[in-house]
């Protein structure tokens, strides 16, 4: 070992020993997270996949957080203005912001009802249809999701997915993209909020078709400051290794078709 890279080793060491890991953080991190993504996230009360992922390995780091709930839209733009120092399930599309490793990934799917006989191979056979989507979808799924659905017959996004699944669900719209797990928890929810009369023209026969080229989307934490950024990867890798991380999914894992 070369005298420059001993002495460089040792400093590290050094500075980890003199300022500890949790000098990272003096006050509380403004942690922000989504809304209305049961069982991935929800805010009345805090729970969900991604809060017990996230929660789990800020604990590993010594850091208190001070949680807030937003639409999607407006957690990246919180975190890009500085009013939150952490946004938990993002895209890293920003250059000025830093991204954790992969955190969580959601398995998105076109589904349609089977009476409806709606063949899906690809974005140009919902020509003519009704469709709906989460907020910032419209970006998420790429180019070529962008130039076709113009032809749409209507199109439109929900920052509440309960509220997107409900309008769906009562066959305001033709198809819906979304997560299977997303879907399959709303529907359990919502079922026993309608009237009689709305569950009686339910169809609850389904077609799932994967969105093109890849139905698996990743998320990312966003963070200002970079060394956050590394010391929180360092900490969800720990936490996949442990099997901390396969257990928090699977305690929450429903049955999909």
């Amino acid at each position: 070992m070369n005298l420059r890279l001993f002495l460089s080793i040792l400093s590290l060491c050094f500075i980890s020993i003199i300022f500890p890991e949790n000098t990272l953080a003096k006050e509380p991190l403004k942690v922000v997270f989504g809304i209305s993504r049961p069982p991935f996230i929800d805010n009345d009360p805090p729970r969900g996949i991604s809060w017990e992922l996230a929660n789990a390995v800020f604990k590993k780091m010594q850091v208190e957080i001070i949680p807030s709930f937003y639409p999607n839209k407006r957690m990246e733009r919180a975190l890009i203005q500085g009013d939150v120092d952490i946004a938990v399930e993002v895209q890293p599309t920003h250059p000025d912001l830093y991204y954790s490793n992969p955190f969580i990934s959601y398995r998105n799917f076109v589904v349609t009802r089977k009476r409806e006989d709606i063949t899906f191979r690809n974005w140009q056979d919902l020509t003519g249809y009704r469709v709906n989507a989460w907020q910032g979808a419209l970006f998420h799924l790429g180019t070529g999701f962008r130039k076709v659905m113009r032809g749409f017959k209507l199109y439109k996004e929900f920052p509440l997915q309960k509220a997107q699944v409900q309008r769906w669900l009562l066959g305001s719209f033709d198809a819906i993209i979304i997560d299977e797990t997303l879907l399959a928890w709303w529907i359990q929810t919502i079922l026993p909020s309608l009237n009689e009369a709305e569950r009686n023209q339910l169809d609850l026969n389904f077609t799932y078709a994967p969105v093109p080229q890849n139905n698996e989307l990743w998320w990312y934490v966003g963070f200002r400051d970079p060394k956050l950024r590394d010391t929180f990867n360092i900490h969800l890798h720990s936490i996949q290794q442990n099997g901390d991380y396969a257990r928090i999914r699977e305690q929450y894992k429903l049955p999909t078709h």
